[in-house]
């Protein structure tokens, strides 16, 4: 049963009925943590494509299923907030993200917004002939030439090509989408910013919390689709 978990011991963000089956597939190592994914075969069969892990497995073989444009067959790789899941086939697409409780939350996108992503930055180092590599929140690995922007801002990407269409600053009047922590699903924009905490104001309230918890996701208002 190494390919499987004792479905009490997922994390919260599976939806997953503890008490109708004992065990639920380990997900494969991959970009997104434990913690913060959930594998592949479950959002598949989150969404009704499929009932049963022999379902999964013939529709990944059998039709194309892509993640932030990449075909994969891997039922399961772990994939997490803001991945694109694409079934090419019937033109859906849809975006990982997370509900008010922690739990994966899978909504429907346009074909246009399956075409890009954006990515928190949260390491920048320097490496071999003059680059610099870029690591995301999502494990994603980029490297250039100079500094676009730094820690805690976020780049919007085209997939699969990994370019970077433009940069979102980390600043008061931005908007930010919490994706951990005790607001985990919220959408706010910025009016304080301090050391490694900032102030947000959601429906006229203000709430504090840390920037790690958050990805800049919009100058003014998000530049992606957050919500069902």
């Amino acid at each position: 049963m190494s390919g499987y978990l004792k479905r009490f011991s997922v994390p919260g963000i599976w939806h997953v009925m503890k008490k109708e089956n004992k065990y639920a597939v380990r997900p494969s190592p991959g970009p997104h943590s434990f913690e913060t994914s959930v594998p592949l075969s479950a959002a598949i069969r989150m969404l009704g494509y499929a009932n049963t892990m022999h379902e999964v497995k013939k529709l990944l073989q059998t039709k194309p299923v892509l993640v932030d444009g990449r075909r994969i067959k891997d039922q399961k790789m772990p994939i997490g907030v803001m991945d694109v899941l694409s079934f090419s086939s019937l033109n859906e697409n849809y975006r990982i993200l997370r509900d008010h409780q922690g739990r994966a939350l899978i909504i429907p996108i346009s074909a246009s917004e399956a075409s890009r992503k954006i990515g928190k930055i949260v390491m920048i180092t320097a490496v071999k002939g003059k680059k610099l590599q870029i690591n995301l929140q999502d494990g994603r690995n980029i490297l250039v030439d100079k500094k676009p922007a730094s820690c805690g801002d976020s780049i919007v990407l085209s997939v699969p090509k990994q370019k970077i269409e433009s940069v979102i600053v980390f600043e008061k009047g931005s908007s930010v989408y919490l994706f951990k922590g005790k607001y985990v699903g919220d959408i706010g924009k910025v009016v304080e910013i301090e050391n490694d905490s900032f102030v947000y104001e959601k429906g006229g309230k203000k709430f504090r919390t840390l920037k790690d918890y958050a990805i800049v996701v919009g100058k003014e208002a998000p530049v992606i689709k957050l919500s069902a």
